[in-house]
C-alpha cells in the first residue's frame, strides 16, 4: 500500500479523534487537531507540497486549541475556605439574591432554579461562577432564631 500525503493525513486524523475518546482531555485537543488533520487530507489532494501542508495544519490547530479554549465555560478555581453561608435576602426562584460569606456579602443563585430559600437561611456554598455563589439550602433550621 502507498501512503500518500492525503492517506497519512487520513490515518493522522482519525488517529488523533480516537484517541480523543479513549483518553480523557477536557479542551478536545485531540478532536480539533483530528479534524483538521481531515481538513488537510482533502488539501493535500490538491496542495502537494508536504511542507505546507504541515504549516497549515499546525497553524489551524493552534487557532482551533485557542478558540476551543476561549469558548470553554470560565470555572472558578477557588478552594472554597468554608463552605456555609447565611441568606441575607431571600433568593427566589430562577432569581440571585444575597447571602453573606466570609464576612462579606455576595450575590447567590440557587443550585437548583425551581427552589426558592428564604432570608436568614443556612446555606451551603457548592460553587462559584464569577462573583455568584451556588449555594444549596441546608436541611437544619435559620441561623437567625436563639
Amino acid at each position: 500500500m502507498n501512503l500518500t500525503p492525503p492517506i497519512m493525513w487520513l490515518i493522522l486524523g482519525i488517529v488523533l479523534i480516537v484517541l480523543d475518546f479513549v483518553v480523557p482531555d477536557p479542551l478536545t485537543l485531540g478532536l480539533v487537531a483530528g479534524f483538521l488533520a481531515l481538513l488537510v487530507a482533502a488539501l493535500a489532494t490538491v496542495v502537494p507540497n508536504t511542507t505546507v501542508q504541515i504549516l497549515v495544519w499546525v497553524v489551524l490547530s493552534g487557532l482551533g486549541i485557542f478558540l476551543a479554549q476561549r469558548l470553554q465555560p470560565k470555572v472558578s478555581k477557588l478552594v472554597l475556605e468554608s463552605d456555609e453561608a447565611l441568606t441575607l435576602t431571600e433568593i427566589p426562584s430562577h432569581r440571585s439574591g444575597r447571602v453573606m460569606y466570609e464576612g462579606a456579602s455576595w450575590r447567590a443563585v440557587c443550585c437548583n432554579p425551581d427552589e426558592a430559600i428564604a432570608p436568614k437561611q443556612r446555606v451551603q456554598v457548592v460553587g462559584r461562577e464569577g462573583n455568584t455563589l451556588i449555594v444549596l439550602p441546608l436541611e437544619s433550621a435559620s441561623l437567625g432564631e436563639g
